[in-house]
């Protein structure tokens, strides 16, 4: 699939298999099929015998900051309303979620923070995931307070706008809160994810209630079709989820929330529950990522089990910039809270 870069370059994103085990030699670390000025495909990666001069234009360094503050849509929108719609009630919500969301946190205490999706048989980085961290509040507090505001769209927005130029030339997983799939952000043709240079996961919580299914299904599949966007269902085990959930929304990836993975490795009823689990999202066409890994017996444990990805402070707790992946995992030197 041919994806536009906001510089005028095109990308071809590698197929993904789907039979619950993702192709990481295929999605990751390959080669990619790009349109030169004068219309001929060729390799991202020069070839060393071609002069400097020939070669394909490079996308540009990505910014250094981190900060929401940065983001264009932490900007006010007057005089000018960059809302694609010149409606009076369009320009006037845009206004409205630009000062409801300064009620709830400063964007200068806002920033994004990265950290690795791995193979949990090889330590092979495959994703990295973007997380929001506030001064005041936790990331779940955060969104929820810009969910009651009416500004979870635009905050999504910003954290999008930061995270996704970081992650040039790397698959990205991003959160969702599902408040956002009622609000027209999301949607936008201009948003970053469409512009991404690699895959691109959206992650939808299952802590919270999904209200207004018909109509969340219908825009997270025209998100996949129009950005060849990947769907995650994250945190099952918590809150509202239930594997209903899987078979409905169809997911690329399932991520298991941390209370599934706590304790694993000492509870023998938890892990055939686990295991269980895992074997239904293969047989759904879902890969797994094992969230929240802390220590090395829960490693093992859920590596036999037949997760094929984890994350956790284990391998790299989250930070910028991006962190580098500790592998192998050793024994006996478990993370600390």
């Amino acid at each position: 699939m041919l994806r536009r870069s906001p510089h005028g370059v095109f990308a071809l994103v590698a197929p993904i298999a789907k039979n619950g085990r993702l192709a990481l030699a295929d999605a990751i670390g390959q080669p990619r099929a790009v349109a030169s000025p004068g219309g001929k495909p060729v390799s991202r990666r020069a070839r060393p015998s071609e002069p400097p001069s020939e070669r394909f234009e490079e996308y540009p360094p990505a910014p250094l900051s981190n900060r929401l503050s940065d983001a264009p849509s932490a900007r006010p929108p007057f005089p000018s309303d960059p809302e694609p719609s010149t409606a009076p009630g369009r320009r006037d919500a845009h206004r409205d979620s630009y000062l409801a969301i300064r009620q709830v946190a400063k964007p200068e205490d806002l920033r994004v923070v990265f950290q690795p999706i791995i193979d949990l048989w090889n330590g092979r980085l495959f994703a990295y995931e973007a997380l929001v961290r506030c001064r005041h509040s936790s990331p779940p507090e955060l969104f929820e307070r810009a969910h009651a505001a009416g500004c979870v769209g635009r905050l999504g927005r910003m954290v999008r706008e930061i995270a996704v130029p970081l992650s040039a030339g790397r698959p990205i997983f991003l959160n969702v809160h599902p408040g956002e799939l009622n609000e027209p952000w999301l949607v936008r043709p201009d948003d970053p994810m469409f512009f991404h240079d690699h895959d691109v996961f959206l992650e939808i919580t299952e802590s919270v209630p999904l209200l207004h299914f018909d109509r969340c299904i219908q825009v997270l599949r025209e998100l996949r079709v129009r950005g060849g966007v990947h769907l995650v269902v994250d945190d099952l085990g918590a809150g509202y989820s239930n594997l209903k959930s899987i078979a409905d929304l169809e997911p690329r990836v399932v991520k298991l929330d941390r209370g599934l993975i706590a304790g694993i490795h000492q509870n023998r009823r938890q892990e055939r529950l686990v295991s269980g689990v895992i074997r239904i999202c293969h047989d759904l066409g879902a890969t797994v990522v094992a969230e929240g890994i802390e220590v090395h017996a829960e490693y093992q444990v859920l590596r036999d089990a037949g997760a094929h990805l984890g994350q956790g402070y284990l391998f790299a707790r989250p930070g910028f910039p991006m962190p580098a992946v500790t592998w192998p995992p050793e024994a006996g030197k478990d993370a600390v809270a």
